[in-house]
């Protein structure tokens, strides 16, 4: 979880303070992240134990937002371990109105 954290906050710019699991499955998680200050941030992370998963979600939420008629999160993009191990992440946007705070 601190590898994440970590890698998370080099890619968006921004140290977090921490990152919370909302939601575990056997093959992914579905985690909020908080920024510096602790305020729950427009986005969040799901990772994926499996390769090349988060790559094709991305691609079918995208293809049902532009397609279907229910709302669905912007994708903002995907991480991939291709040089060193670790799990693809896939980051998106939290929906307003659906509650994911950790306590």
């Amino acid at each position: 979880m601190e590898q994440l954290r970590a890698e998370l906050s080099h890619l968006l710019g921004e140290k977090l303070s921490r990152i919370e699991c909302v939601n575990e499955k056997a093959d992914s998680a579905l985690w909020s992240l908080y920024d510096s200050q602790g305020n729950p941030m427009p986005l969040m992370a799901r990772s994926f134990t499996t390769p090349g998963v988060a790559q094709q979600l991305a691609w079918k939420t995208s293809m049902l937002a532009r397609s279907g008629t229910v709302r669905m999160p912007v994708i903002y993009g995907v991480l991939t371990h291709e040089e060193h191990p670790g799990p693809d992440v896939l980051l998106l946007e939290r929906l307003r109105g659906v509650p994911v705070e950790a306590p």
